[in-house]
């Protein structure tokens, strides 16, 4: 209750240019119920008095708060904030900060409730569509995910919150939208989206609801998956990362430094560093046994001395004590309960801010194409890549060809003067 007392007398002093001045004590003690840390509190409570004065100086009403005002003060104002008093501005925590303002201000009906983006007729068939590609197709989790986001867009803006009238869709509403994507992405993804289109409707096909061979009418924009090097760290880079984008005296850095590690060194997907247990680590056999992929394929894996060193800091001086057999816990609220994959690349963006490599990576699998890039440039082969990471095909694994410089120059024919 002290902490609650202190938190809420600094606040009753700040100066009122404060959209959310009467909303940021209550806000302070909210947090202080739901069993944040007071250094946690003190630092929404930042990040919350820093939105709301911007949204003061630009006329925002409160009442008409929602998630694109979050996204405008984010990615408008914090990369240019000349603010007096600025919060702490780092991404992933500003982006927890006023998630939990939001959620907070709707459970108090200050602004209105989120509204469901998608209408329940979507939802339902979209549901019925992963069951076909779950029980049928027998697809992972990790594909079926893009799979349903793609059909979840496309029958909103074709259909709306109306009822969905399949008997209506002509070629012409499939090239429409997939031109219209195409706009702002990249062509691997409109080809994803183009699959995601064409699976869908083999899927109404077989519940007659769709006309036969209409999925013939998608054509997928040409894609040159190898005109282009694969991107990866470089030694410097990855120097800088684990020196400047870890602080291994707290359990939480300790706990990233260990995720990443696990990416760097050993190839893993931030979804199997997520999924991984206690009962996965075979340490009298100095292993690392892989059970839940994308592919739905375990691996076994050597578990290196720079790995497992850093996994055992962590498991003796970092990891919460939980009945969770995941090795990789939640250090804040819920604290104890497992990571997912979303949070493990959060940690890694974090880092990567760190370390100031944000401007150039934002995403988890550099660091797996950094550890097959350095494997083939010291001569191991396709086929042992290939296992390592995972992979069904050595097809996947040959983009790794083409960063091997010192192989190249052995191949390549000397040039006519």
């Amino acid at each position: 209750m002290k902490q609650i007392d202190t938190v809420g007398k600094r606040v009753s002093r700040r100066p009122r240019d404060n959209a959310l001045d009467i909303i940021l004590a209550p806000f302070a003690r909210h947090l202080e119920a739901d069993d944040y840390a007071h250094h946690t509190v003190s630092t929404y409570v930042g990040v919350a008095s820093h939105f709301g004065r911007w949204l003061k100086r630009k006329g925002y009403q409160v009442r008409a708060l929602n998630e694109n005002r979050i996204d405008e003060f984010r990615r408008v104002h914090l990369p240019q904030c000349r603010c007096r008093r600025p919060s702490d501005a780092r991404p992933k925590i500003v982006q927890r900060a006023l998630r939990k303002l939001l959620g907070f201000l709707r459970l108090r009906k200050v602004c209105p409730p989120l509204a469901p983006r998608f209408s329940i007729l979507v939802n339902d068939r979209v549901r019925r569509f992963d069951f076909y590609l779950s029980e049928v197709c027998g697809l992972s989790e990790a594909t079926r995910r893009y799979h349903r986001r793609h059909i979840q867009e496309f029958l909103h803006w074709r259909f709306g919150r109306g009822p969905l009238c399949f008997q209506k869709l002509r070629p012409q509403d499939f090239a429409g939208y997939i031109h219209r994507r195409a706009r702002a992405l990249r062509p691997t993804t409109v080809q994803l989206l183009a699959g995601s289109l064409r699976s869908f409707l083999r899927h109404l096909e077989l519940e007659g609801k769709a006309a036969s061979n209409l999925g013939k009418a998608i054509l997928s924009p040409a894609a040159y998956g190898l005109q282009t090097l694969p991107r990866s760290f470089s030694g410097e880079e990855t120097r800088q990362l684990l020196l400047r984008g870890f602080d291994r005296r707290s359990p939480i850095g300790r706990r990233d430094y260990a995720m990443a590690l696990c990416q760097l060194g050993l190839g893993l997907r931030a979804c199997e560093v997520a999924t991984l247990t206690l009962d996965d680590l075979c340490w009298p056999e100095g292993a690392l046994v892989i059970r839940k992929t994308k592919t739905r394929r375990g691996r076994r894996l050597p578990l290196t001395t720079v790995v497992g060193r850093a996994l055992t800091a962590y498991l003796r001086n970092g990891r919460p004590q939980s009945s969770a057999r995941e090795v990789f816990l939640h250090h804040i609220r819920p604290v104890g309960t497992p990571l997912v994959s979303g949070s493990v690349r959060g940690a890694m963006r974090e880092a990567y801010w760190r370390a100031g490599l944000a401007r150039s990576w934002t995403g988890t699998h550099v660091l797996r194409r950094t550890f097959a890039t350095r494997l083939h440039q010291r001569g191991a082969g396709l086929k042992a890549i290939a296992d390592l990471l995972g992979h069904q095909s050595l097809n996947t694994a040959t983009v790794y060809t083409r960063v091997n410089l010192s192989q190249l120059r052995q191949v390549a024919l000397p040039w006519p003067e």
